[in-house]
């Protein structure tokens, strides 16, 4: 092995920096972002891929639930109700004016 290789790697990767400096960037010299998808799966060899998401419903996001639920129910009902009452009376008005017109015709 020649060890004037190794000597030159290890000096070349040497710097003068403090203790400091390498927390700050954590001991890592150098990030390295290649990834061989064609690699992985062929030594997995997965027959289908799924992924799982964990959903962490505690008391706080069931009562903001609850309250967003029935504020929108309430905003839909402000919305229908003066027409439904307006269709209520106008059948209550026709089925009176109409009882009224058969019994006077008697």
């Amino acid at each position: 092995m020649n060890f004037n290789t190794i000597e030159s790697l290890l000096y070349s990767k040497q710097q003068n920096t403090t203790v400091n400096d390498h927390l700050l960037n954590l001991f890592i010299e150098e990030w390295s972002t290649k990834m061989n998808y064609s690699k992985y799966f062929d030594d997995c060899a997965p027959s289908f891929c799924s992924y799982t998401i964990t959903d962490q419903n505690n008391l706080s996001y069931a009562v903001t639930l609850f309250i967003s639920l029935y504020g929108g129910l309430i905003i839909i009902l402000r919305l229908i109700a003066p027409f439904l009452i307006k269709i209520s009376l106008k059948f209550k008005y026709h089925s009176t004016r109409n009882t009224n017109i058969d019994s006077s015709m008697f």
